[in-house]
């Protein structure tokens, strides 16, 4: 959940959702894997197709590199820059 940079969310509201995730896991006893990615960095500059080649060599299943693509693909973002929110990419 994004919120750093939303008028409406202050960066703790991240981490209450994801303690409230864990907890709610916890207590349906549901296996689960979190995973947080900080490519905001970076997001320009990565190899998609070697990360996904990495996650392959690494043991991920097809099933599991799929659901990073699909979720890489549909994505989007928006910067502001001198008070302007810029489009989505």
């Amino acid at each position: 959940a994004q919120s750093a940079f939303l008028s409406s969310k202050g960066i703790h509201d991240s981490f209450l959702y994801v303690q409230n995730t864990v907890r709610s896991l916890h207590m349906k006893k549901t296996p689960a894997l979190l995973l947080k990615l900080d490519i905001a960095r970076a997001f320009d500059n990565v190899s998609w197709e070697y990360l996904l080649d990495l996650l392959q060599a690494l043991g991920f299943s097809a099933r599991w590199r799929d659901w990073i693509t699909w979720l890489l693909s549909t994505s989007s973002s928006s910067f502001i820059l001198n008070g302007q929110q810029g489009p989505a990419i």
